[in-house]
This record gives structure tokens, C-alpha cells and sequence, in this order.
């Protein structure tokens, strides 16, 4: 996969909430919005160790991230985006600093508000596109 580029790492380097699309049994999509944090060109989030979300990961690795810049459009009534494709892989915490982290991110919190059991999830990015007014484009980023 070619690097995302700028404008993009911009976007996810934002506190904006992500959608993830996993896929559950009987090839059930299931959409739940998450806190990301990126890493190069890869992304993680957490969640609980029980929740629909790890279930469908431990079965289907697969997942979608998409991210919707709340200020910029590509014309009115079309947001920016951008649509990360890759696969999960599921690990436990032993402390609580990636949530932690992720809490002062999007809440200014020094700490995670919410005692649980959680996975912190890594994707590994495949591809990416998405919708953008960027030099070298005529209707959105791709790779």
C-alpha cells in the first residue's frame, strides 16, 4: 500500500470519531463509531473483550474505518473523507494507557472514565479512498 498522504494523516491525526464495519456471522455487517489513533499508515481502537464488535473480528478480520473531515467538502452537501480497508488483530491490555491516551485525546481526560475488559484492536491497512478536493485528483484520494 502506497503511504497515505498528507492531507489524509492530517485527518486521522484529528480528534474526529471513525465508523468501523466488521462483519458477523451469516455475513451480518455491524457499524459502531470508535476513537482511532494512527500509526503510520495503520490504525487502532479499542473495545470490550465481549462486545459484538471483537466477536466479529475474532471470525472475520476484515474491517473498514472511515473517517468524515467535519470541515472540509468536496462540493456542498459532500464531505471529505476517507475509507481505510485492512485487517484486525485483537490484543489484550495489560495496563491502561492506550485508553488512557485516547481518553485525553477526544475527551481532555487524564484518564479513561470506563472500567472494562478491553481489546485494543490494530488494523493493518490494505488500501484506502476516499472523497477530497486535493491537488492530483479529480474526485478523491485513491490507492
Amino acid at each position: 500500500m502506497r503511504d497515505l498522504p498528507t492531507a489524509v494523516r492530517e485527518l486521522l491525526d484529528q480528534p474526529y470519531a471513525a465508523v468501523v464495519a466488521t462483519t458477523g456471522g451469516a455475513d451480518r455487517p455491524q457499524c459502531s463509531i470508535v476513537w482511532i489513533e494512527r500509526d503510520g499508515n495503520d490504525l487502532s481502537f479499542f473495545c470490550e473483550r465481549d462486545s459484538l464488535k471483537a466477536q466479529n473480528l475474532r471470525g472475520h478480520s476484515s474491517v473498514v474505518v472511515i473517517v468524515i473531515d467535519p470541515v472540509r467538502t468536496f462540493e456542498p452537501g459532500a464531505p471529505c473523507y476517507v475509507r481505510i480497508r485492512g485487517r484486525a488483530s485483537l490484543e489484550a491490555m495489560s495496563d491502561t494507557s492506550f485508553q488512557d491516551r485516547l481518553a485525553h485525546r477526544y475527551m481532555g481526560l487524564d484518564e479513561f472514565p470506563h472500567k472494562g475488559d478491553y481489546l485494543r484492536v490494530r488494523i493493518t491497512s490494505d488500501s484506502w479512498s476516499g472523497l477530497g478536493p486535493f491537488p492530483d485528483t479529480l474526485h478523491g484520494w485513491g490507492a
